[in-house]
């Protein structure tokens, strides 16, 4: 692996092994479930559309963010991640083929790919070690926690973060002006790609670029600091053009995360201890406390190496301090800082330790133990020069990275940290920037920093296996990589929503829902202005394939699925659903929308589905198309 395309190669290899039978059938399954893979297909479809006809016709650049979804609310794009990033990757693929559900599983293959590929450069530029970095490589594409969001491709598209830092490393190391701008483009792309991670990673690659310059000696370079701001503030500017819909938006609907919302969506502390079912190896081993977005093992492989980096780092062969009264003075100063740490960690876990007898012991504040563990050891650091040398080495080797992953698996705590279900009391600087950073409040998912600290667990990795694999780094990279990949393996694969080894228990694919070609083809035909409503309206399921339809006759929907919904749309699929009953309710609350034409699914509407129908005719819409129990009306 010593060449860069041999390690890419096998990165490819391992993806398609453990990802299979996505590859073979890329074009026509999609990857896991027919929720979020289907929403995100449909975007990046979407977005490519737009840019092949705006490439045509600048004109159609406006307007890009009004998804066509939602009729008649403007913005609609901006309801979700735009995913702008992962669209310019799929463009030359949609250009080529129009086949969204390939662009969506290529791009879903590259993030394994691609991850592995950029923390094996980034690693063997800090280590020199190729073993080291393939490990590394490995630990971040096949980590546990990508297990649990193999449906969320915004969460598994990090591959840019250690891309970024690779190229701010070379261009510190080197100077040249090539590895900046590809850094720039990195993050650049990171924040194209997902919101959180625009929110959630920028400010760790801020505070990388301060450490590297600071070990170098190099707080004071005006020349770096200038190349350096310029690629930043292009990123900046860049970035907040795909911003300001957001802005608007929040603006005109108050789209924001409450406090309760949000911390459903934080991790537990006992998150760490729990696995993703999909795991083959920990998911029914692992599993303390599962909830929303709290599957959060990390593996014990690449834990194990991460404390070897840190040992590693700390140095041996010091000297011990001299002095007897400070060596006594140390060890109790250490003693009461060890003392401190531990009750803190066992207040985050217990909430609570209370001990009557032989001395009684009550400890509920996890802050005030660990504010004075951190007192305690400044002042053993201010007594003990070895001390003060010991954590120099492990502040200029390591010292990011380890305070970048626990203060990352702080924040995945969120506003209000709890240990199964209940409050701890523990500060939470994840509460100081829903409080006061704009944008923060409207991100509903703390627990998906576990990202950034999975990054930092991989580099931590890399260079533990550097270190135990210097005598037969062939044979421990090897051994290293297996026990990883077992860890992180998923099995079954799901395709469609259902095993891939079971494919005949897939009951409906996005190509031929309820089979209406001759309904959507004779949509396709309808003027410009044509206005579609599906019915039934207000189902994620039925809506989000609803707009994948829509990508073959590019006509605008009444429905819509995302992560925010405009006002009334729960109205108005309250008056739908009762149009068998209240036929001219439902037309007027349609016409309302501006609605031109209705697709009636009688299959997906139950025992109401040819009642509707009828109802809808009885009332004054007309037939248009047939195709078995799915039918086309045009509006009175």
């Amino acid at each position: 692996m010593s060449r860069w395309w041999q390690a890419l190669a096998a990165y490819v290899a391992l993806t398609v092994a453990a990802t299979w039978p996505l590859a073979p059938r890329a074009g026509t399954d999609i990857a896991w479930d027919l929720g979020d893979p289907v929403l995100n297909a449909w975007i990046i479809g979407r977005n490519c559309q737009r840019i092949l006809e705006a490439l045509v016709n600048p004109m159609q650049w406006r307007g890009f963010f009004d998804g066509g979804i939602f009729h008649p609310a403007p913005l609609t794009l901006a309801y979700s991640e735009h995913l702008l990033g992962p669209t310019l990757q799929a463009l030359p693929v949609y250009a080529l083929t129009a086949n969204p559900v390939l662009c969506y599983n290529l791009l879903l293959l590259a993030t394994h790919v691609l991850s592995g590929f950029g923390m094996y450069l980034f690693v063997r530029d800090r280590t020199g070690s190729v073993t080291g970095a393939f490990v590394a490589g490995v630990a971040f594409a096949f980590a546990p926690y990508r297990a649990a969001h193999l449906s969320h491709l915004q969460v598994l598209s990090a591959q840019w973060m250690p891309l970024a830092l690779f190229g701010i490393h070379r261009y510190l190391n080197t100077g040249g002006r090539l590895p900046l701008a590809g850094a720039a483009v990195s993050l650049l792309l990171l924040n194209l790609s997902s919101g959180y991670y625009l929110f959630f990673f920028t400010p760790f690659a801020a505070l990388y670029v301060v450490w590297e310059l600071a070990r170098r000696g190099r707080l004071a370079d005006a020349g770096a600091w200038r190349h350096l701001s310029l690629a930043a503030g292009s990123v900046v500017l860049l970035t907040g053009l795909s911003v300001l819909p957001y802005v608007e938006v929040q603006r005109q609907l108050g789209m924001s995360r409450g406090l309760a919302e949000v911390r459903l969506y934080s991790a537990d502390v006992y998150a760490y201890v729990t696995a993703s079912p999909a795991l083959q190896l920990w998911g029914d081993v692992v599993g303390t406390y599962s909830r929303a977005e709290g599957e959060l093992f990390p593996g014990l492989t690449v834990l194990v190496l991460a404390v070897v980096a840190v040992f590693a780092a700390t140095g041996s062969g010091r000297r011990p301090d001299t002095s007897l009264m400070r060596r006594w003075a140390l060890r109790l100063v250490g003693g009461v800082a060890l003392a401190h740490l531990l009750g803190a960690g066992a207040v985050v876990l217990a909430r609570r330790i209370v001990i009557d007898s032989p001395f009684p012991l009550r400890l509920t504040d996890a802050t005030s133990l660990l504010v004075r563990g951190a007192l305690a050891t400044v002042v053993m650091l201010a007594l003990s020069p070895r001390m003060r040398a010991t954590g120099r080495r492990l502040l200029w080797t390591e010292g990011y990275f380890v305070v970048g992953a626990l203060l990352a698996a702080w924040l995945t705590l969120g506003p209000v940290p709890e240990s199964l279900g209940q409050p701890v009391t523990l500060a939470s600087p994840y509460r100081v920037a829903y409080d006061y950073v704009p944008g923060f409040d409207g991100l509903r998912v703390p627990a998906r920093f576990a990202m950034v600290l999975t990054f930092m667990l991989a580099v931590l990795a890399g260079s533990g296996a550097a270190r135990v694999g210097r005598r037969a780094p062939r044979t421990v990279g090897a051994l290293l990589t297996a026990a990883l990949l077992l860890e992180g393996w998923v099995s079954p694969f799901v395709l469609n929503g259902a095993p891939a080894e079971d494919p005949d228990s897939v009951t409906s694919r996005l190509g031929d829902l309820d089979r209406p070609g001759r309904v959507y083809a004779t949509v396709a035909a309808l003027g410009p202005d044509a206005v579609i409503a599906e019915l039934p309206l207000g189902g994620p399921f039925e809506d989000v394939r609803f707009m994948y339809q829509a990508l073959g006759h590019r006509h605008r929907l009444i429905n819509g699925y995302s992560g925010f919904f405009p006002e009334g749309y729960r109205e108005l699929a309250t008056a739908l659903s009762a149009a068998a009953q209240d036929p001219g309710a439902a037309l007027r609350a349609l016409e309302m929308q501006g609605a031109t034409h209705a697709i009636v699914h009688a299959s997906l509407m139950g025992e109401n589905g040819a009642l509707v129908e009828a109802a809808l005719v009885d009332a004054g819409a007309t037939p248009l198309a047939r195709d078995g129990d799915a039918v086309l009306l045009a509006l009175p």
